[in-house]
């Protein structure tokens, strides 16, 4: 091709070659979109093409003189597609690695199309859960192995009881026990003396996850834990909730109206003459003191709104709030209950029990031989469900909470050269409380999502450690995206739960006062289909999960049974 003149034409270079960069070769194009060459463009062509063989080639050479083993004999350098399908993950520098090295074993050197010289690292990633059976949904696994593909392997494992679970903890070497598993499922009571003796650790880098962020605050307060495996605002997180239910009550109306009795609508409603000796009761001797004590509070209210013992109406009303399933001889004090009187009602609930049972509670109502039961919502709401003539009630003054937790055994191996947890730890944990998933966990009928629990309005002051971290977080935003990244992975100023800081936490000087909650309405009671049978705001908002009891407490309540010690607290 020649232009006016007889002038042969020139070479374009593109604008990067004309300002001194390396010439880039010519697009691949559709072949009748290809712009025709004159032969002097024809030869720059092939002349770069050489020098870029050439490029590649001394690239291989190298690449095999520092050991890297196969880069040598690659002719064509390997796309990303190829490298995950032979299971290997490799990012461009700069990029960032999809595998952290400290993770994983370096297999090869790669030079991938653009001349970059990477490490592939192979990661056989697994993930092995021993659950509570039932207590996860099965879309929830379909899902989550839908998602991992055929490039890891997931295993979950079932048992009939949170106690089986606990004692294989203490055996990891035996075959197929939740101790060397990854994850596995242990109740909020059983957290406190696993983390004591040692059973499980802490889930590394809590914090920096989504996960944790999405959990309430209430939820947090649960999960971290001291040593001693008492909460503690500067403990480490021991765990991730993914479901909760309560204790709620489930009795023949009409029989009881025509005994002459009145509706149950709180715990003081048990202690009517027509339910004496008529009531069945769960195994837990430490939930019986609990509904006991919650007898004498509503009593507390009523007389602080009466004036009697000349307190306020304020001050009686948060008195009698703390008289409840964790009550402290202290709280008894303050509420102007003495223990005698706290005795005398635990004997007059008492008389009121026809039995005690974890297995047989629910036959005595069917079978006529009591009018209401006391038990756990997986047991109640399904009997209601099928029952139309029985009433199931959440008693307005607060309930007793229990929630199921992923937790970490401490013998897990599943991590990088069998240290740790699994990588995909993470995943499984944030796949349990991701609201499109909280449709699977919408009822008390098999327990709800932690999306679901109201926590209470936070205190009016701010502890100095949660004010820190909050004033750390802001000046790391103002450092930019890379700032607020780093202070994920080492700010917080905890201890435990990949906090970082300083290492120090204060805890705040003087416990939070409660808050003040509008008094318990009797329409809050009441449980309904439609709402999937879960407690009223009002009313989660006063119930309590059973938190370790310290030694006094113990002794208390061991003195209201009056034996030596209370079983099945």
């Amino acid at each position: 091709m020649m232009q006016r003149g007889g002038r042969p034409c020139g070479r374009q270079r593109p604008p990067a070659a004309r300002s001194g960069a390396a010439p880039v070769a010519a697009p691949l194009l559709p072949p009748r979109r290809r712009p025709r060459l004159c032969a002097a463009a024809r030869a720059d062509e092939a002349a770069a093409g050489i020098q870029q063989q050439e490029q590649q080639q001394q690239q291989q050479q190298e690449a095999s003189q520092q050991g890297s083993a196969g880069a040598a004999a690659a002719s064509t350098a390997p796309s990303r597609r190829s490298l995950l399908g032979a299971g290997a993950a490799a990012t461009a520098a700069g990029a960032g690695l999809l595998v952290a090295p400290g993770s994983a074993g370096a297999v090869q050197t790669v030079v991938l199309r653009d001349g970059t010289a990477v490490e592939a690292y192979e990661h056989g990633m697994s993930l092995s859960i021993v659950a509570l059976r039932g207590s996860v949904p099965t879309q929830w696994v379909l899902d989550f192995r839908q998602g991992l593909g055929r490039y890891a392997g997931f295993e979950l494992g079932q048992r009939g009881q949170l106690q089986e679970i606990f004692n294989e903890l203490g055996d990891p070497k035996a075959k197929r026990s939740a101790g060397a598993a990854d994850v596995v499922t242990l109740g909020d009571a059983w957290l406190g003396p696993a983390a004591a003796k040692g059973l499980i650790q802490p889930i590394p880098s809590a914090e920096t996850y989504r996960w944790w962020r999405r959990l309430p605050r209430r939820w947090q307060q649960l999960v971290r834990r001291g040593p001693d495996g008492r909460p503690s605002d500067c403990g480490a997180v021991w765990g991730c909730p993914y479901r909760w239910g309560g204790t709620l009550i489930a009795y023949r109306k009409d029989s009881l109206l025509r005994r002459g009795g009145r509706p149950i609508r709180d715990w003081s409603d048990l202690l009517q003459p027509q339910l004496r000796g008529k009531i069945a009761f769960s195994e837990s001797s430490r939930e019986f003191v609990g509904i006991a004590l919650k007898t004498l509070s509503s009593e507390a209210r009523d007389a602080g709104r009466g004036g009697a013992r000349g307190a306020s109406e304020a001050a009686a009303a948060a008195a009698a709030a703390a008289l409840g399933f964790n009550a402290t001889p202290a709280a008894l004090a303050a509420a102007g209950v003495t223990r005698a009187a706290a005795r005398a009602r635990t004997r007059e609930l008492l008389a009121q029990a026809r039995a005690f049972s974890d297995r047989d509670h629910v036959r005595t109502l069917m079978a006529g031989d009591t009018l209401a039961v006391v038990g756990t919502s997986e047991d109640l709401v399904p009997l209601a469900e099928r029952t139309p003539s029985l009433e199931l009630v959440a008693p307005a003054s607060g309930t007793a909470l229990w929630a199921d937790v992923w937790c970490v055994p401490a013998a897990a191996s599943g991590g990088h050269l069998k240290v740790g947890p699994s990588p995909l730890l993470p995943a499984w944990l944030e796949f349990g409380v991701l609201p499109a998933r909280a449709a699977a966990l919408g009822s008390l009928r098999t327990g709800a999502t932690p999306l679901l629990l109201p926590s209470p309005p936070p205190p009016p002051h701010q502890p100095r450690a949660r004010r820190a971290s909050a004033d750390g977080d802001a000046s790391a935003r103002r450092r930019g995206p890379l700032g607020w990244l780093r202070s994920l992975r080492g700010g917080g100023g905890r201890s435990g739960g990949g906090g970082g800081g300083d290492g120090q936490c204060h805890e705040p000087p003087a416990p939070a006062p409660a808050p003040q909650l509008p008094p318990p309405s009797p329409d809050d009671a009441l449980l309904a289909g439609p709402r999937g049978y879960l407690p009223s705001d009002p009313v989660l908002l006063r119930s309590e999960f059973l938190l370790p009891l310290s030694d006094e407490q113990r002794e208390l309540y061991a003195w209201m049974l009056g034996r030596d010690g209370p079983k099945g607290a």
